[in-house]
């Protein structure tokens, strides 16, 4: 099933992934902030793109065919497309996360001040979420996710 593994996880991905935008629990990795640097690709593109989109593929671990070094994925890897500006955007995700944040998205930009977050949000009509009900499907989705044997190596 090349790019389409856990296929039946997605929509709950996709759910947390837009509670952790609504609740800024985002964070970007150096790594990921020198690409998207590099390219001029800001976080709300990216955060655009990860809560109005579906997944578009997912790779289980040591099948993600692209990148710097290929097949070396020690994480799944899941990858949203979709337009911002006129721009068509790749946001995948993943790349060695904690245990302790594996619904996370691995990345770490401290430095951009709370009040941008929220302007950004009310600019992208992103509304507010209860952290009782995100926790609730961060469980399930891990919980999901665990079973269908994602975690193992």
């Amino acid at each position: 099933m090349n790019g389409q593994a856990f296929l039946q996880h997605w929509p709950l991905i996709r759910q947390v992934l837009q509670d952790h935008i609504d609740l800024d629990k985002v964070r970007y990795s150096q790594h990921a902030g020198e690409r998207m640097e590099g390219r001029m690709i800001t976080k709300r593109m990216v955060e655009s793109i990860l809560y109005h989109n579906d997944p578009t593929e997912m790779h289980e671990v040591k099948k993600y065919p692209f990148g710097e070094q290929p097949f070396t994925n020690a994480d799944p890897v899941l990858t949203v497309v979709g337009i911002h500006e006129d721009r068509k955007i790749a946001v995948s995700i993943a790349d060695q996360i904690p245990d302790e944040v594996k619904p996370l998205i691995a990345i770490d930009y401290d430095a951009i001040p709370d009040s941008y977050f929220q302007k950004v949000k009310a600019e992208l009509g992103i509304k507010p979420v209860d952290p009782t009900q995100a926790a609730k499907h961060e469980r399930k989705l891990l919980e999901s996710l665990e079973q269908a044997g994602l975690f193992k190596q």
